[in-house]
């Protein structure tokens, strides 16, 4: 841990800014020193120095960053990286960090910076686009702490997303917030440590991608010979994957402090936003984490640290929402891994039989099941995600909607849809479908939500490590005219289809539905998933998603208007039950939809 080094000395010395400075974003190829604003007191000033690190050995290196991501806009550039005491876990400046990623962080008015090394604190300050202040965070060094007073500090120091509308065609109407409380992330607990090094603040790369960017679904990766910008869940699949995990580190012995790092960067991350801890009734993960497989992770050998790690999150944990993304970067380069290994655990095993099983009824119906069907009064619409397309999915060079739009998109597919059953006469009651919907994002399924009711639909969450109960109310235009009202298809009876595969936002879906009352829910108990995914990094290269501390929540009030959120990990049950044989028999389905509609 950090020596604690007060010296007199009368040199000259950085004092407190009377005011914070706005974060001037470098040019590509510029100077990645702060921008020299910082007063200092005069020689003949002899006082007591606060801590500094001047006296470690530090080795730097300008690493370069390569920006794979279309969703924002950041140029290809360097990164300042240091290496303290002669080992290979890399440090930033923060400072230098956000300025050499301009265009994912929105760097000038909106967010300003102050050294103050008289506290021993780097500080940011988040201003709204209004220009009124929003949040602060504070970086300690003495004592190895991160903290924010408002947790959207991460959010708000962001650009926009420049490729994908995930807020499309809906309008928040009121927000309800309970029991916010600031946060501090002591990252010294971890065995890390936060540096004052010639006038910067120094902080492990693994901790500032974390907090600064994976918490938004954007990381950047070393490889050991560069940095790369990727926004969303890593896939083997994805070309992006080759052109990181190919690396001059594959196949080497890791250091001991890369695996203290990895371990710690694990460990870090679970504690503070894993979302099912308590769900699960775990306290800290290092006491969770059995021998073996502490055995595993902790070993110098990649191959081992798979193992430890598939052990953990495939057969520990066992559910769905937390996999392995790629494995770690000292591992031989492998183009199809296998990321599960050879066991996984009994509810991961259930989710993908009860899909194999559906998938296999599917086949024998003599349906076309991939589009709308229709018996007599009954139209029924298979959803097998929410989806959000891209505007380059969506749009053509002159910014008009492509007639295939539908197919990218669940809100133009629901448009799609809606049309193709308006002109099917007598139609009175719509099924949607969601027994093979595994999930999606939360914008696309709002969105859906609005095409079922005029009623203003809710969705609320608990955030694990902020302590927030959220209720957000909101209307979806869904015509698309910029109008809200009115725009339901409320003239039909809507039934939603659930099955144990129905996961994640779909379960979310059926939550809000069900507690809300704007539809009936048959078929057989969702297969839960109540947390959003959080893609992160961990030091030694192994990407992970987690369930993340944003949990959606059940709510029930009661008649003195009081809340109670419930969870919703394990599923919600249907209002009415039917087996599986039948799930794809339109003719069987309208049995059970004439008893709920006598």
């Amino acid at each position: 841990m950090k020596q604690h080094r007060y010296r007199l000395l009368c040199l000259l010395l950085a004092l407190l800014l009377t005011f914070p400075v706005t974060v001037s974003c470098k040019k590509k190829g510029g100077s990645s020193a702060p921008n020299g604003n910082e007063a200092r007191t005069t020689a003949s000033q002899a006082t007591i120095i606060p801590e500094n690190d001047n006296d470690r050995t530090v080795r730097t290196r300008r690493i370069p960053f390569r920006n794979l991501s279309t969703d924002y806009a950041v140029a290809d550039t360097e990164i300042q990286t240091y290496y303290v005491d002669g080992n290979d876990v890399p440090y930033v400046s923060l400072l230098q960090f956000i300025q050499a990623l301009n265009g994912y962080f929105n760097c000038g008015d909106l967010l300003k910076y102050k050294y103050d090394p008289n506290q021993n604190t780097f500080s940011l300050f988040a201003y709204l686009q209004s220009g009124d202040f929003h949040s602060r965070l504070d970086v300690k060094w003495d004592t190895d702490t991160i903290s924010v007073s408002d947790f959207n500090f991460f959010y708000h120091v962001l650009k926009e997303n420049q490729s994908t509308d995930y807020g499309a065609f809906t309008k928040t109407t009121h927000i309800s917030s309970e029991q916010k409380h600031p946060v501090t992330f002591n990252i010294g607990g971890y065995y890390f440590d936060i540096l004052y090094y010639d006038e910067k603040c120094l902080v492990p790369f693994v901790i500032v991608n974390l907090l600064f960017c994976s918490t938004q679904q954007y990381n950047v990766y070393y490889n050991g010979d560069a940095y790369y910008g990727y926004y969303g869940e890593m896939s083997v699949s994805a070309k992006a994957y080759r052109q990181i995990y190919q690396s001059s580190l594959n196949g080497k012995r890791q250091s001991k402090a890369m695996r203290i790092a990895a371990v710690n960067s694990l460990l870090f991350a679970t504690d503070y936003f894993y979302g099912l801890k308590e769900y699960k009734e775990i306290e800290r993960f290092k006491d969770y984490i059995s021998q073996d497989i502490w055995n595993l992770v902790w070993s110098d050998n990649a191959d081992d640290n798979i193992q430890g790690y598939q052990n953990l999150i495939y057969q520990k944990l066992d559910e769905i929402h937390t996999r392995i993304d790629t494995f770690p970067i000292y591992a031989d380069f492998c183009d199809d891994p296998d990321l599960t290994g050879p066991e996984i655990g009994e509810i991961r095993t259930k989710f993908y039989e009860t899909r194999k099983e559906l998938l296999q009824q599917q086949a024998y119906s003599a349906e076309k099941l991939d589009s709308v069907r229709y018996d007599e009064d009954i139209a029924i619409i298979p959803l097998t995600s929410f989806t959000t397309g891209s505007d380059a999915e969506l749009y053509d060079s002159e910014g008009n909607l492509k007639d295939t739009a539908w197919k990218y998109d669940s809100y133009y597919y629901m448009q799609h849809c809606m049309k193709q059953i308006k002109k099917h006469s007598g139609i009175r009651t719509i099924v949607l479908d969601l027994s093979l919907n595994g999930g999606g994002n939360v914008g696309a399924m709002k969105r859906v939500l609005g095409f079922l009711s005029d009623k203003v639909p809710k969705i609320s969450s608990y955030d694990k490590l902020t302590g927030e109960f959220l209720t957000t109310s909101f209307k979806v235009d869904t015509d698309g005219d910029g109008y809200y009202d009115d725009d339901a298809y409320d003239q039909y009876r809507w039934v939603i289809l659930s099955s144990g595969y129905t996961f994640s936002a779909a379960n979310t879906f059926v939550s809000i539905v069900k507690e809300q009352n704007l539809a009936k829910v048959i078929g057989q108990r969702t297969g839960g998933g109540m947390c959003s995914v959080l893609p992160l990094v961990l030091a030694d290269g192994t990407a992970i998603a987690i369930s993340s501390n944003n949990t959606y929540r059940y709510v029930k009030t009661d008649k003195n208007n009081h809340q109670t959120f419930y969870a919703i990990e394990s599923g919600l049950s249907p209002d009415t039950e039917i087996p599986y044989s039948e799930f794809y028999d339109s003719k069987q389905l309208k049995k059970y939809i004439t008893n709920i509609f006598p």
